[in-house]
């Protein structure tokens, strides 16, 4: 923010305007052991007194025309209670919740909408109303059983699941759903690629996996193994993608290609290898990968992430267990242009900005698709996870 010089001690921002400055997550900072919060601290002496010490100098330095809006979450899960001293210079909005009844009309309307225009042989009602209460339901259920931990921290859920599910199911070919039961298979790969591919445990997966069936139970009254069938191997593996068209490897323009259900899994091996032949004929830097059906899986998932709008990924795991081979193959497939930044021994802040408008350059002057494969060991600063923050 662009902050002058008013008169000696005096700062703000340009004449005649007003400076809004936004804090996400007031109630982060943790505790210190006699409750104090120095963050917390650092902001009310602000809004009490109207500016800070310059201890180097010893003066006064006054902050004018500015406005703080804060936003944070209910105290628990790591946010903690503010202290009154500091709330009470603020003008307090309490945001309510989406009941089941707001929630149930915006998603059966826009569902209902996709029925009406795109399956014109299933039931708008036989969809609609089953899908959005079960995906409802498991998101409720999720919300309240998987709490965050010191361990699984990413534990957390919010109405953005609950959408992607919703855009999910409406991103399929239209042509490759013949009857309701299609529909109700795609919703549970759907809820397992938003909600059970984070879990971090076995446990965990099979708790969902049991949750989810008996859900589709209540909703769809059909078992769980009904709705899935025998799957792409034989024994339940479900898993839908764009780049296989009629058993084939698909060529069409990436805009073009169509999301569905994949049938064989070893044709899929086939054609993820004939990716990987032609990704080793064009790169700098060939990858010699053994396929088999896991891998399969977690190609079909990037591949899904990539093609949806705002697609992001954190991939979570050991070294070594491929996530940047596989990243680099994913994005080979839905031909995007992969970007990666180099860490040298003098890598500093204005390399990595000059680094970001090469991306920013591909992606918006050159209308490329790009996927940013940022690893843990190339943080460097800790300015580089806020940078990359603000561009998600």
């Amino acid at each position: 923010a662009s902050i002058d010089k008013r008169r000696k001690g005096v700062f703000g921002p340009p004449l005649g305007k007003k400076l809004v400055v936004f804090v996400d997550d007031l109630n982060m900072p943790s505790k210190e052991a006699y409750g104090a919060q120095p963050p917390i601290e650092i902001l009310r002496q602000h809004m009490h007194w109207g500016g800070w010490w310059d201890r180097r100098e010893i003066e006064w330095r006054q902050l004018v025309d500015m406005i703080y809006v804060g936003a944070m979450g209910l105290p628990g899960g790591g946010r903690t209670h503010l202290t009154c001293r500091y709330t009470r210079w603020f003008n307090i909005v309490f945001v309510t919740p989406f009941d089941d009844e707001g929630m149930t009309r915006i998603f059966t309307t826009i569902l209902g909408w996709w029925c009406q225009n795109k399956l014109p042989t299933v039931s708008v009602g036989q969809v609609k109303d089953p899908v959005v209460a079960a995906t409802l339901e498991v998101f409720k259920t999720v919300s309240s059983e998987l709490l965050p931990t010191p361990a699984k921290s990413h534990y957390t859920f919010n109405l953005r699941d609950l959408s992607k599910v919703i855009q999910g199911v409406m991103s399929v070919d239209p042509a490759s759903i013949g009857e309701v039961g299609d529909v109700y298979r795609l919703w549970v790969h759907e809820c397992k690629r938003i909600f059970q591919d984070r879990l971090i445990d076995t446990a965990d997966q099979k708790w969902f996996h049991e949750m989810q069936g008996k859900v589709a139970q209540t909703f769809f009254k059909k078992p769980m193994a009904n709705i899935i069938g025998p799957g792409c191997d034989g024994n339940g593996m479900l898993l839908y993608c764009d780049f296989i068209l009629q058993e084939k490897k698909a060529e069409a323009d990436y805009e073009q290609r169509k999301y569905q259900q994949v049938s064989d899994l070893k044709n899929a091996m086939g054609i993820v290898a004939e990716f990987l032949e032609d990704y080793n004929m064009i790169s700098n830097k060939p990858m010699d990968l053994v396929l088999f059906g896991y891998v399969i899986e977690h190609i079909c998932r990037l591949t899904r992430v990539f093609r949806q709008p705002a697609g992001h990924a954190l991939l979570v795991g050991v070294g070594g267990s491929g996530r940047q081979s596989l990243t680099r193959l994913a994005s080979s497939i839905g031909e995007f242009f992969t970007f990666q930044i180099e860490i040298t021994k003098n890598y500093d802040v204005a390399a990595w900005f000059e680094d970001l408008k090469v991306l920013f350059k591909k992606s918006g002057c050159e209308d490329k698709r790009c996927v940013f494969l940022f690893t843990d060991t190339q943080i460097v600063m800790e300015s580089m996870l806020e940078d990359i923050n603000n561009i998600l």
